[in-house]
């Protein structure tokens, strides 16, 4: 029984992801359709990178991602297929989103997606029902896609964003909100200095304090700010009972400066 996880900016206001579904489940009725999220930022390709890249590596080896996070649809920007030696494989637009999961998977093939041999009616604005869940049921149900994908070498290669990591300083960014409000910054686990007990934050100019380093959300009182590393592996702050996003007002995208030791930031 195959397995098809999808990952959307689409939300669960309209009809959208419903339509996508129902185009995978013409060609298959048995295949298990897993929501990563619909609900990365619009048309947000590098949160959606990271949500995908976080996710991806928990799905067994023979999962297909479909993939749209796609501000490009409709434009000249090509559609992809890419085959990893793990045995997964990703399909959506080739604007980088795939890249980092599909780079941490092994990747093996890259072919652009012709759809002018899809046969089918393609809407300018909606290529996730219209051609990437095609591809996705072609080949899940076995049909040849053989004159639909061409190998291509020139897609978008997207590197999700490393901190600046200093003599008592780090620059980092958050990559992703999520719906409690924590905000994961792109720092990793295996970069925190250890023994660390806090951090000084600036964010947006802003010095917003000294905040603990914990092990677990309850380790401050509730309605306390804190750091901790979550489920992805990387380093997040969050508020015990409460949202960070909300508190400080972040958003993907937004830089943090952290500094420990005493040491000032460089603004």
């Amino acid at each position: 029984m195959p397995i098809v996880a999808l990952l959307t900016d689409y939300g669960a206001v309209d009809s959208y992801v419903s339509e996508v579904k129902a185009v995978i489940l013409r060609y298959r009725r048995d295949v298990q359709l897993v929501d990563i999220s619909h609900e990365v930022g619009r048309y947000n390709v590098l949160e959606a990178a990271f949500v995908l890249r976080c996710a991806s590596k928990t799905f067994p080896e023979d999962t297909v991602f479909l993939c749209v996070v796609d501000p490009g649809v409709g434009s000249h920007r090509k559609g992809l297929v890419i085959n990893t030696s793990s045995g997964k494989r990703f399909v959506g637009p080739d604007n980088g989103l795939m890249y980092p999961a599909a780079e941490e998977e092994g990747v093996e093939e890259v072919c652009s997606i012709d759809v002018g041999r899809l046969n089918v009616e393609i809407s300018q604005t909606f290529h996730g029902r219209d051609v990437f869940a095609h591809v996705v049921g072609m080949m899940i149900s076995g049909k040849s896609l053989g004159d639909v994908l061409q190998p291509f070498s020139e897609y978008v290669r997207l590197e999700l964003p490393r901190p600046d990591i200093g003599a008592g300083r780090v620059t980092c960014q958050i990559l992703h909100v999520d719906r409690f409000g924590n905000s994961i910054t792109n720092l990793h686990q295996s970069q925190i200095p250890a023994n660390l007990g806090f951090f000084d934050v600036h964010l947006k100019g802003r010095n917003i304090g000294r905040i603990p380093l914990a092990h677990y959300y309850s380790a401050v009182n509730p309605g306390e700010p804190l750091f901790l590393v979550g489920g992805t592996g990387y380093l997040e702050l969050a508020v015990n009972g409460g949202s960070a996003a909300d508190r400080f007002r972040i958003k993907a995208g937004d830089r943090l400066i952290l500094t420990y030791q005493g040491l000032p930031p460089s603004l």
